[in-house]
């Protein structure tokens, strides 16, 4: 399985009053949850609140599947035109490979003594 995280940086645009702000992000990350199925959330809702950073989670089977899912995300993010996105930081790795190593090697040697 692989795991993509990205952290998106907005600057948002035309919202003065705090829970204006508030309520363009929420419908944003809830846009990006229906249609894409991931995880999303705001990393620091307390802090500087005109610039907040989000965090994505995907799991997909290859790297391929996960970095394309990404795309998709930041570009329904991007076209949301809450707010400009300013930076984003992405990764993708493996997860779970030596646990399921050491899972098949526990079975390996569990039939060998049966």
């Amino acid at each position: 399985m692989h795991v993509a995280l990205a952290e998106v940086s907005l600057s948002l645009i035309g919202h003065h009053e705090r829970g204006a702000r508030r309520k363009a992000l929420r419908s944003l990350m809830d846009r990006v949850r229906a249609r894409h199925r991931v995880s999303i959330a705001d990393l620091n809702p307390d802090a500087a609140p005109e610039a907040p950073r989000l965090g994505v989670a995907i799991c997909a089977s290859d790297a391929r599947e996960a970095e394309r899912m990404l795309g998709e995300v930041l570009r329904t993010i991007e076209g949301a035109h809450v707010g400009l996105v300013t930076r984003v930081e992405r990764e993708i790795f493996l997860w779970g490979k030596e646990e399921e190593v050491e899972l098949a090697a526990l079975w390996a040697q569990r039939s060998q003594t049966k």
